[in-house]
């Protein structure tokens, strides 16, 4: 299932230097289910809650890249933010929307820890292609901002049941070059401008059979740094540096910075084992 909101890429590009943690720039603010009902003829009664139907997932990479490729923490106006995951859990109507304001209540996320070793072995790919790097891991949950969004009928008090689903899953993630498939995703026009900036970002879960193979699912982009203090670098605007990756080659680790990442795919759940999911992840 692809996403709809794969389009802003000026905003995606002029990313002010005051990054926030996945908790706070994913934050859905003021639940709008919670409203009353100010019939005069019955008084005033809380309406019902109105609750999202997850379907799908898409996987994003938030952290620091050093020299070596290691996926470390950066520093942001002097707080260190360390290398994780953001998954995002969106309903069908999710990839109808154009904008925040039309998705907002149609998704939720949870955000944690994912600090591998680089793999001894590159990631397999479904598509077979060649990849810069690789990292293999269990995925820990940290935050979680699904409690209000899903019906504790179908899956427990806040959202309990969906998150035991994903804690400690098996996860991969791979660099590579960008790929066909996602730079399809833009208007020809923003790739020409933005694409030397990009690379495609493989991901990995057990697919319903066990096979553990990775999917160009997300496009990551990455920007400058202070080598020695891992702070976010900003140009006289305020914004994020981009670094041009032309002429990157296999073999060749990426410059080292500020990974941010744009899910492109969201795996449908009917495709996932809920049961497996956790099958061979690294301790």
């Amino acid at each position: 299932m692809r996403t709809s909101t794969f389009l802003a890429l000026a905003a995606i590009f002029a990313a002010a230097c005051t990054t926030e943690q996945p908790a706070d720039t994913n934050d859905q603010g003021t639940d709008s289910s919670t409203g009353t009902d100010t019939d005069t003829d019955t008084g005033t009664a809380t309406e019902a809650p109105v609750y999202m139907s997850p379907a799908a997932v898409g996987f994003e990479y938030d952290g620091g890249l050093d020299a070596d490729g290691n996926l470390v923490s950066y520093m942001s106006q002097g707080t260190e933010v360390p290398p994780g995951f953001l998954l995002t859990f969106a309903d069908e109507v999710y990839f109808g929307m154009t904008t925040a304001e039309e998705q907002a209540g149609h998704f939720c996320t949870a955000w944690g820890t994912f600090q591998p070793a680089i793999a001894d072995t590159p990631l397999t790919t479904h598509d077979g292609a060649d990849v810069y790097i690789s990292y293999d891991a269990a995925f820990s949950i940290t935050g979680w901002d699904c409690d209000t969004l899903l019906d504790p009928a179908e899956w427990g008090a806040d959202g309990a049941d969906l998150a035991a689903v994903f804690q400690g899953i098996h996860l991969g993630m791979a660099f590579a070059p960008m790929t066909t498939y996602l730079a399809d995703a833009y208007d020809p026009a923003d790739y020409e401008t933005y694409g030397k900036y990009m690379f495609a970002e493989y991901i990995a879960i057990n697919d319903a059979d066990g096979t553990f193979d990775g999917d160009d699912w997300t496009t990551g982009r990455l920007f400058e740094w202070d080598t020695t203090t891992h702070e976010l670098l900003a140009d006289a605007d305020d914004y994020l540096i981009p670094i041009d990756l032309t002429g990157m080659q296999l073999g060749a680790n990426l410059p080292e910075g500020y990974i941010r990442s744009s899910a492109y795919w969201y795996q449908d759940f009917p495709l996932m084992d809920f049961t497996n999911l956790t099958d061979g992840a690294p301790m």
